[in-house]
């Protein structure tokens, strides 16, 4: 038969979190021991189990479902990491769901492009177009691309595109225009570039600021 995939053993912090959700109760049982060990889990534990004395202690109703939701607790806590680990895990997510819609772009198979795909209109300066049924036939499959969601960003019409926005509805309860921008430029790099990110907004715009920067890597 079928061997089963052998998983690293859930830590028992990460096990009393996901059986209770209760922040406090996960770092009660976190080893303190160790330099750097789950730094970045104690803090967004941290962050999460002050936003959620905070829910605790709101008495209005109407408060806490605007201003101490689920999804606003975590992007709070998600804040509370630096800006260098945020971008990590958040090209880290946008990378798997790439990777989760090309492999369903190959399921669908490679032989030729189908309907509702994206392809090269000028590789030179980096232009797509969607093809239509009438354009499948002269469109070659090394044509075909898949795009890293982003909120200016073209999906393919057709299951590939459908499958990414139904894993953001689902993961991150919003849809392509919600993604948004997280800048940090050094003054003589000029107007930075916009790099796509998960969130509504996952930091401020702000400019490089070395001794801000100097105290995320001692605490990293």
């Amino acid at each position: 038969g079928r061997r089963s995939q052998w998983r690293p053993p859930v830590p028992k912090w990460a096990e009393v979190f996901r059986r209770t959700w209760s922040a406090d109760s996960a770092l009660r049982v976190m080893p303190d021991h160790g330099r750097g060990t789950y730094w970045v889990e104690r803090r967004l534990l941290t962050a999460l189990r002050r936003l959620q004395q905070e829910v605790a202690q709101c008495s209005s109703g109407e408060k806490r479902s605007e201003e101490h939701s689920w999804c606003e607790q975590c992007r709070f806590a998600f804040l509370a990491i630096p800006w260098s680990m945020r971008k990590l895990y958040t090209f880290a997510y946008l990378d798997r769901l790439w990777n989760i819609c090309a492999s369903e772009r190959v399921a669908l198979g490679v032989e030729s492009p189908i309907a509702g795909d994206l392809a090269w209109d000028d590789p030179v300066a980096r232009t797509v177009k969607l093809l239509r049924p009438e354009d499948v036939a002269s469109a070659s499959i090394f044509d075909v691309v898949i795009p890293r969601p982003g909120r200016s960003v073209a999906l393919p019409e057709n299951i590939v595109g459908a499958l990414m926005k139904q894993y953001l509805r689902y993961d991150l309860d919003c849809g392509l225009e919600d993604l948004s921008a997280e800048v940090w430029a050094r003054p003589e790099d000029g107007p930075a570039a916009e790099e796509g990110c998960v969130d509504k907004d996952l930091g401020e715009r702000g400019t490089w600021d070395s001794a801000e920067r100097g105290e995320e890597e001692e605490e990293e």
